[in-house]
């Protein structure tokens, strides 16, 4: 038992500074830059995605509103023909059947009425939901479709749409990241020397004290590590090759897959067109059925028949505007124009 040390008091300080790691630090900066530019591009990424979503959506009301406009030109369609049915059957000159046919098809095109104005409302709401605005059912979108959508399409070369695409640069990215996990790899297994600095103060005995100084430098051999991380580099080195191969994989995929949206475009601006004369080939045999019935040479049924093809005509026409739309976008995002 020391008594005269109870009071004692002993202070003391160290400071080590890493001179060389074998390059574990420069490359772990290096690392860490690198998953701060793929976080970036990650995020632009999913920007991307949400903008092509909400355009979807937009051009989903807008084919809605198109929809909506052909049934309600139907349903006029159906009750002039429905006034002029009964009045002929009042006049005995049709039977029950052919009026029956006519209400039938109207509470069709009612039923498909309904279904269009709820869906508007519900799409409306999704947009207004993914551009962060309240809805209102007042609502009212400034796009109609028509044959002005239609431009020409400017090609791209898809080298360099791929290669600057950001998918592109986060492949560049992985394999550089790959690169700098070997650089440490190997830095563990080279020497690492440390210099520091100690300080201490005592005061221990009598209120005598002492203050010391040193300055010191460390070298670190891992002798026992090098067997370890030949295995380590080697596995990096297969890491590396495989990033390297994906990369070269789906690079040649993004290449396809911008010419298969350039292509998919061009059929989409050429099947307008063919929709376009089918809607002009609809109207003219609606025309003459009409004149057809009106003339007593053709039954109800078939003038029936040849509305609902003019009607669906339209509604194909309006899918080839909207999938015209969707593709053109879809390509101007592919190549960044």
């Amino acid at each position: 038992s020391i008594s005269m040390c109870e009071n004692g008091l002993v202070v003391g300080a160290t400071a080590i500074q890493p001179v060389f790691m074998g390059g574990q630090i420069v490359n772990g900066n290096r690392l860490a830059k690198v998953g701060v530019q793929a976080a970036e591009l990650q995020s632009q990424l999913t920007r991307e995605e949400l903008l092509q979503q909400t355009e979807e959506s937009y051009w989903l009301v807008v084919s809605l509103y198109e929809k909506k406009k052909t049934l309600e030109q139907a349903l006029i369609f159906l009750d002039t023909l429905y006034r002029d049915v009964t009045t002929a059957h009042d006049a005995g000159l049709v039977t029950q059947n052919e009026e029956l046919k006519v209400v039938l098809k109207q509470n069709e095109l009612k039923s498909n009425l309904l279904q269009v104005n709820n869906g508007i409302v519900l799409s409306s709401m999704a947009l207004c939901q993914m551009v962060g605005i309240d809805y209102d059912e007042n609502l009212r979108l400034s796009d109609t479709l028509n044959d002005n959508i239609i431009k020409d399409i400017q090609s791209c070369d898809a080298v360099t749409a791929v290669s600057n695409r950001k998918e592109a640069q986060l492949l560049d990215i992985q394999v550089k990241a790959e690169e700098l996990k070997k650089k440490m790899t190997i830095g563990e297994s080279l020497p690492q020397v440390l210099v520091g600095v100690g300080a201490s103060y005592g005061n221990l005995v009598f209120d005598r004290y002492k203050f010391n100084g040193i300055a010191f430098a460390t070298l670190q051999i891992p002798l026992t590590n090098w067997w370890e991380s030949s295995y380590k580099i080697k596995q990096q080195n297969l890491m590396i090759q495989k990033a390297e191969n994906q990369k070269n994989d789906l690079t040649q995929k993004m290449m396809l897959e911008t010419r298969q949206a350039w292509n998919n475009a061009i059929e989409a601006a050429e099947q307008i067109q063919l929709m376009r004369n089918t809607v002009t080939d609809a109207k003219v045999n609606l025309n003459t059925s009409t004149v057809n019935y009106k003339a007593g040479l053709t039954p109800i049924s078939d003038l029936l028949e040849a509305q609902t093809l003019y009607r669906q005509s339209q509604d194909q026409y309006t899918d080839a505007l909207i999938s015209y739309k969707l593709k053109l976008a879809h390509y101007h995002t592919l190549t960044a124009q």
